[in-house]
């Protein structure tokens, strides 16, 4: 059932999208601007720490109801840990928006606050499907250096041990580290993938380039090659695991995403991917800009406009540009089920 469910999901937005006008079904919410980091990689950053003029919950609540169902609310910020009442955000689209699917990526540091907004998430929001992922982008003090804060690393490997715990307790949470690689930290990503595997599993772990403008301006994004030197630690475990049909078929997703990075960063763009940002995805800041997509520049402020997004996104845009942004990526696979089942096999 749960195929059929997610086969007719995939016609219905493929047409909906193409054919006729809705709201995007997934969202990009930058809860707060406030963060307690200064990463190198942080191409938000001169957006950082400006929270007169964060939306507030009221707010939220009057942007929730020009939304239709959501199958997919991504957080960001700023700190998201950091939002006062980020619960009550968050249930605000549980309950007006049916959103069954969360992304909530956190730098780790605050461990308290972090394992007691998640668990309360799990207890009071049966429902929720909670995928957390914890910002890690190099071993040790390097990882330090990077985010500008002592104690990240350590910090992190305390908050994910607690995760952990999590899990295994509630089945609808899953955690992992996400590591940005730039010209800085590919060198070290091997030292830092061996630690993780070892510690966690190497499937709690997930790499992507650097993208968009950072606060470092001499960081850039791996070269191809040095991409593939860094999947290939991932396809060596894959290669020494046992034979596990679910995660045979997500491995040939991960492949299949690894080779548009590649075409990407080779030049050949997402073909024969068509970016649907704007379309059945989209961004709000936390000072109410819109934008289609967290690379692009801001279309309008919502505030100007009844808090109605439907005033403001164009599904008639189309964008050519190409980028290595997993979630537009995603986003985007969703809107042709050809693509997206060459996806799962590779094809």
């Amino acid at each position: 059932m749960n195929l059929l469910t997610r086969c007719y999901d995939l016609v219905k937005d493929y047409y909906t999208y193409n054919y006729s006008s809705a709201p995007p079904n997934q969202l990009i919410l930058f809860v707060t601007s406030l963060c307690n980091f200064k990463c190198d990689t942080c191409f938000y950053w001169e957006n950082l720490n400006d929270t007169d003029n964060d939306l507030t919950l009221e707010e939220i609540k009057k942007i929730s109801t020009h939304f239709g169902s959501l199958k997919l609310l991504l957080l960001s910020g700023g700190e998201p840990f950091l939002r006062k009442g980020l619960f009550g955000v968050i249930k605000v689209f549980y309950e007006n928006n049916h959103v069954r699917k969360l992304h909530l990526p956190t730098n780790g540091y605050a461990t308290e606050k972090i394992i007691a907004t998640t668990e309360k998430l799990l207890m009071e929001l049966p429902d929720l499907k909670i995928n957390m992922g914890i910002s890690l982008d190099a071993f040790g003090e390097k990882h330090d250096r990077i985010k500008k804060q002592k104690g990240a690393f350590a910090k992190a490997i305390e908050t994910q041990r607690a995760l952990v715990k999590l899990e295994k307790k509630y089945n609808t949470l899953k955690t992992s580290f996400y590591c940005v690689v730039s010209s800085d930290n590919v060198e070290e990503a091997e030292e830092l993938f061996r630690f993780i595997a070892r510690e966690f599993g190497y499937e709690k772990i997930g790499f992507s380039p650097l993208r968009g403008d950072p606060k470092e301006g001499s960081l850039s994004e791996p070269s191809q090659n040095d991409w593939e030197n860094v999947f290939q630690m991932y396809r060596k475990c894959i290669q020494n695991r046992p034979f596990h049909l679910k995660q045979f078929f997500i491995n040939r997703k991960i492949e299949f995403v690894n080779r548009v990075y590649g075409n990407v960063m080779s030049g050949k763009g997402l073909s024969p991917i068509q970016c649907s940002a704007g379309k059945n995805i989209c961004v709000i800041d936390a000072n109410g800009d819109v934008r289609a997509c967290e690379l692009k520049g801001a279309m309008a402020n919502i505030r100007d406009y009844d808090y109605d997004i439907n005033k403001i996104v164009d599904k008639k845009m189309k964008y050519t540009c190409s980028c290595t942004h997993a979630c537009f990526l995603n986003a985007s696979l969703e809107m042709s089920p050809v693509n997206y089942v060459r996806s799962w096999l590779n094809l």
